[in-house]
């Protein structure tokens, strides 16, 4: 095989337990059929993680991987994914970030880190271009994310870091991995994994750098992209509030850009700056100053905890962030203890004080369950640890997809969003259904839109059909289909998935860039092919983890009924079910939401069929 452009062109393997680090190189093969990125983590950890192995045992595998795209001037293409198993459902868990230290690790000649085993003794990866040390770590064991962070910097200089906190070393089911300080790998229990194998850091230096096939052609059409993503017009709300946010009680948008945020940030590579340093000019908490990603989404990642104001959301999340605890699940839990105990399912006693919401009540949930003390001791085990405690019935009180919490119950509305939400292999990610022009969802799009993303992938005429065929012009089980499929490819690539970036460009403009940075033809067609393969990787892995349609549907505690018909604003959509059945048919799946053995061979996976005993 010749030079591998856009990729470093090896895979790291450390194994903890024998403290083996050897490198393999990626077959160009693995590049074609998965893209890079998250679809070759997801590849990778579906071969290496077998059914009976449990999320934190030794044999559980953390795949690191960064976008085919990422480390090269491509736009916002920073992104690294995290394929494991999860401990909170079992099923597959993946994460991504924009600062990791696996993002250098591609600088130092490595695309994919595998880690297995666990040391015998708390350690930390140290990896500087070819030279890979395992280093003791006792030292940090025990000492949150940012103190952690700033002893490492100050052993190993320039070098990048991942690094959990408490929460993940003592087996808190949700727990974070926070990177160099800037962003982190949230909701689905990577730290957890991390922690149960010993591992309190990942430190990285590379200088090697990305080497694309045709420069020229690749800086014209990523020069081109990045001017789009300048251009857009939500580029300032961005910077100046992490997103479109709106003000709201006790979150008011000019309260936060006059005394919450110094400045904004980004990630490498990225013209966008969504993200912020934080400093507090005055208040109980004046002079608390932290980088933090897309604050506004975290006011209602947080929301179902009732944190009052921007001065507790901010120490909060500062809480949230140096223990390494996810914040989604950690305020769920604490609404549904608030909820339980006013209708008398769960008594004072068993919780051990009158539960209450707010940042102070979080705070509180948060030290107790990071120590596992109290109530924290079963919070500390996830949703469904909470559920076997306290019975089924208390279920009602609890909103969450594949045990992934979720800020806000289902609207009643039938959107690409919310369909695609249940339907995503990890649950509770959205923006995976984004259809990438204006508003992204199909509630806010025409027909017209709707009809032209449809042209713009290359559909047949009968595919268009199915698709662009119902009561508001479309078919929403079905077109969730085929954005969750370019999704799956864009991300694939390094891409970041916030509006102003993903509408500028489209799926011939990434089989471009891809092409001019590999050097591997690869066509609009056999990419969009290529994510459609990925995603039915991720679904396998769930089919083979004991995944069935009951989980592809929302849990008792969401608003959204699966069997009642839905009718909004006099129209009538069926239910809930019958769209998923739309799904699955669009998919080529049975409607045991399991992918056909004919879908499979189609797509190159007739390997992953005989897996599933197809």
């Amino acid at each position: 095989m010749g030079e591998l452009y856009g990729f470093a062109g090896k895979i790291l393997k450390v194994n903890l337990t024998t403290g083996e680090a050897r490198s393999e190189p990626l077959e160009e093969r693995l590049v074609e059929k998965f893209i890079g990125g998250m679809g070759l983590a997801g590849w990778l950890a579906y071969r290496l993680i077998e059914r009976e192995v449990e999320p934190l045992s030794p044999s559980n595998a953390l795949v690191f991987s960064a976008g085919s795209l990422a480390g090269t001037l491509a736009p916002a293409s920073s992104r690294v994914h995290i394929v494991t198993r999860s401990p909170n459902s079992g099923f597959i868990a993946y994460t991504n970030a924009g600062h990791s230290a696996a993002l250098m690790l591609k600088y130092a000649g490595f695309d994919c880190l595998i880690l297995t085993g666990r040391a015998q003794k708390p350690v930390y990866l140290k990896v500087t271009d070819d030279d890979v040390e395992i280093c003791d770590a006792q030292h940090l064991w025990g000492r949150d994310t940012w103190e952690s962070t700033d002893l490492l910097r100050k052993e190993v200089a320039s070098h990048w870091v991942d690094v959990i906190g408490p929460a993940a070393e003592n087996l808190v089911n949700y727990a974070i991995i926070l990177c160099s300080k800037r962003s982190s790998y949230n909701k689905t229990g990577a730290g957890t994994v991390m922690a149960s194998k010993n591992l309190k850091a990942i430190v990285v230096k590379g200088t090697k750098g990305i080497k694309v096939a045709d420069p020229d052609r690749f800086k014209k059409l990523t020069d081109e992209f990045t001017r789009g993503i300048v251009a857009d017009p939500e580029v300032r709300l961005y910077r100046a509030y992490g997103g479109s946010m709106s003000s709201r009680p006790g979150f008011s948008v000019d309260e936060f850009a006059s005394r919450v945020s110094e400045r904004p940030y980004a990630c490498p590579s990225c013209p966008l700056a969504c993200k912020h340093l934080i400093n507090l000019k005055d208040g109980p908490y004046k002079g608390l100053r932290y980088r933090i990603s897309h604050i506004g989404a975290l006011v209602g990642h947080n929301g179902p905890g009732g944190p009052e104001n921007w001065d507790e959301l901010i120490k909060l999340v500062e809480e949230e962030n140096a223990s390494g605890i996810e914040a989604t699940v950690t305020a769920t839990i604490l609404d549904y203890l608030v909820k339980c105990y006013q209708s008398g399912v769960i008594g004072e006693s068993e919780i051990g004080y009158i539960p209450k919401k707010g940042g102070e009540a979080m705070r509180r949930l948060i030290a107790q369950t990071v120590k596992r003390e109290g109530i924290g001791a079963t919070a500390a085990g996830g949703m469904a640890a909470l559920i076997q405690r306290f019975g089924k019935d208390s279920e009602k009180y609890l909103y969450h997809e594949k045990w992934v919490g979720r800020p806000l119950t289902l609207a009643n509305e039938v959107s690409s969003y919310i369909i695609g939400s249940l339907t995503n292999p990890r649950g509770a990610k959205a923006e995976f259904a984004h259809i990438p022009i204006r508003g992204g969802n199909t509630k806010g799009l025409t027909v017209e839109e709707i009809r032209g993303f449809c042209v713009s992938l290359g559909l047949k005429n009968e595919e268009v059909g199915r698709v662009c065929r119902g009561l508001d012009g479309f078919n929403v089980g079905r077109i969730v289909k085929w954005v969750e499929d370019y999704s799956f490819a864009y991300a694939s690539m390094g891409f970041c998935s916030r509006e102003p970036i993903m509408r500028h460009t489209n799926l011939e403009k990434l089989s471009q860039m891809y092409t001019a940075a590999t050097g591997i033809d690869m066509s609009p067609a056999k990419l969009l092919e290529a994510g459609e393969r990925v995603f039915n990787v991720f679904k396998a892995f769930n089919v083979k983890m004991g995944a069935t349609r009951l989980d592809d549907l929302p849990s008792r505690g969401a608003t959204l009924d699966p069997d009642r018909p839905l009718v909004i604003a006099g129209k009538a959509y069926g239910t809930l079910n019958q769209i998923l059945d739309d799904y699955y048919d669009e998919r080529g799946w049975t409607q045991d939401g399991v992918p056909s053995k004919a879908k499979l061979a189609a797509l190159g996976l007739e390997d992953v069929a005989a897996d599933l005993g197809l």
